[in-house]
């Protein structure tokens, strides 16, 4: 992942970011293993459980290997609070995060905590 995104600015990174968050908070599951974001596979990823199932995992998980990249590329870039991200924002480096974040969607909650 971390070639997808070498050479993109600040600006690059924050709206590649932002589909791709809003992707999970439309709740349709693009992304997730059968489209499934209640999953059992995401439930036990947000409980932060490491021992997942093989219907979807960190490894093969290219939305979350994607927004984890770009989180923490944004984190280190140390200019999350000033942007328009800063009301925005979640972390989603790692795979627990992103799990909690996509059964609140599920679950038809507010996505952040």
């Amino acid at each position: 992942m971390k070639e997808r995104v070498e050479g993109f600015d600040f600006s690059e990174m924050t709206y590649l970011y932002q589909g791709l968050k809003a992707l999970i908070e439309q709740g349709e599951g693009v992304g997730f293993h059968n489209a499934d974001m209640g999953h059992l596979t995401c439930r036990i990823g947000a409980a932060g459980d490491t021992d997942v199932p093989v219907q979807d995992s960190p490894e093969q998980s290219l939305l979350f290997q994607m927004l984890s990249e770009l989180s923490r590329r944004l984190i280190e870039g140390g200019e999350i609070a000033s942007s328009d991200l800063g009301r925005d924002w979640y972390d989603f480096s790692t795979w627990e995060k992103f799990c909690q974040f996509a059964v609140r969607i599920y679950e038809g909650q507010d996505g952040e905590t």
